[in-house]
């Protein structure tokens, strides 16, 4: 063998060892590898979060939408897939016996604090037997506290009671008792405010009594929950809770025609008080005139929002005026249905009253007074509202001829009615 292959055989048989491991070299290939997988790791994550998060956003835009009812049939579907991922358990609780007890005591504590509102007024007649024996006897009803004027304490009541009385009482809630004056009635609706001297009261019954709160601004409803105090079964301080049932009847009394909320509470002739809400607000004031007399009925009462003028005059001791006529609102589809002109209906009309001496008949519809479209039979309390007993007004009415209505002209004078 030549040198040459000699030496080339000697190479092959040489064993190639590794280089040796630079233990500097290893740290900083960890250290490189570690940065890299924290910088790979957290792009990955902050890319992960980004597209979750947009995600989420669309979700919530979209659940918005719907909700809005822009896509019924979308809303429907994002509910069913938030119902699959979010599953809502519904306790179902067994109402108790107890239940209804604890509602009906939070109800009939409504009743009691308006009951602070609530006065027993009694009216003393004194009169002589067949025996020429004197005797005194009492009639008792309730009244409402409805402010403060003058050092007065102004009350409303029943002017039937008081209307025979020599002498006015009031007793308060506390049973303190303290002489009143007739401040002024209305013999139509029979109201009358009275009212006491503050001064009178000491201060326990002072701080235990409160001035009532009547809502007049807005409607009550079929099936709204009411609260009768007052004198709802001839008892004062007795509390009926019910509902309405109705909102739809009206009353027609002379010069005047009231919305009446009809209830399934049980009343009768004697009835007196108000309706209240759970609100503990005054929606109802109780006439003794919507009832009928010795029968047991349902309780009715007035909108508190259409007796506030009424009130307001009595409790400044300004008059009602009296023309003496039932009326109704003629109303666009009844003038066209029955060819009877726009305006306010007379149903009737009282005997001897100043309606009857100026010739007013029942069937004619009245147009205007003193120049004053009356459209409605609105317009026409509000228009004697602002008027005085003794004043003279111009009567414009439609009577019914052979073929057509008639325009007459005819004027009374307006009274009080005694």
């Amino acid at each position: 063998m030549s040198v040459e292959e000699n030496q080339k055989e000697e190479f092959i048989r040489e064993k190639i060892k590794d280089k040796p491991l630079d233990k500097k070299s290893i740290i900083k290939k960890c250290v490189l590898a570690l940065g890299l997988g924290l910088i790979f790791g957290g792009s990955a994550a902050a890319a992960y979060l980004g597209v979750n998060t947009l995600a989420e956003k669309t979700g919530r835009s979209e659940q918005e939408s719907f909700v809005l009812g822009e896509s019924g049939d979308a809303a429907a579907g994002e509910t069913e897939e938030s119902e699959d991922t979010a599953e809502v358990i519904v306790e179902q609780q067994q109402l108790e016996v107890s239940d209804y007890q604890k509602l009906q005591n939070k109800i009939y504590a409504i009743g009691k604090k308006a009951n602070k509102s609530i006065v027993t007024v009694v009216g003393r007649e004194s009169d002589t037997d067949i025996f020429d024996t004197d005797y005194e006897s009492e009639n008792i009803t309730s009244g409402l506290i409805i402010g403060q004027s003058s050092g007065k304490i102004i009350i409303l009541t029943s002017y039937k009671v008081i209307e025979e009385a020599s002498d006015i009482q009031v007793r308060f809630v506390d049973d303190y008792a303290a002489a009143a004056e007739l401040i002024n009635y209305d013999r139509v609706t029979g109201l009358a405010v009275i009212s006491v001297t503050y001064s009178d009261l000491p201060a326990e019954t002072t701080e235990r009594i409160s001035t009532a709160t009547l809502e007049v601004s807005s409607a009550v409803s079929q099936g709204d929950v009411v609260i009768a105090a007052g004198s709802p079964l001839g008892s004062v301080y007795s509390i009926l809770f019910g509902s309405v049932t109705s909102v739809s009847n009206e009353v027609s009394l002379d010069d005047c025609v009231y919305t009446v909320y009809m209830t399934n509470m049980l009343g009768n002739a004697n009835s007196s008080g108000v309706l209240i809400n759970l609100d503990g607000e005054v929606v109802g004031i109780t006439l003794m005139q919507t009832a009928s007399a010795g029968e047991d009925n349902t309780l009715t009462a007035i909108p508190a929002s259409e007796l506030k003028t009424l009130i307001e005059k009595l409790s400044n001791d300004e008059d009602t005026v009296y023309l003496g006529v039932k009326i109704s609102t003629v109303t666009d589809d009844i003038a066209e249905e029955y060819e009877i002109p726009s305006g306010v209906y007379v149903k009737s009309v009282e005997k001897d009253s100043p309606a009857f001496e100026a010739g007013l008949q029942t069937g004619d519809v009245i147009v205007a007074i003193n120049d004053t479209e009356i459209s409605s039979a609105e317009d026409y309390m509000e228009y004697l509202a602002g008027k005085k007993p003794d004043q003279n007004i111009a009567i414009t009415i439609m009577r019914q001829g052979k073929n057509t209505y008639k325009e007459i002209s005819c004027s009374a004078k307006l009274t009080k009615l005694e």
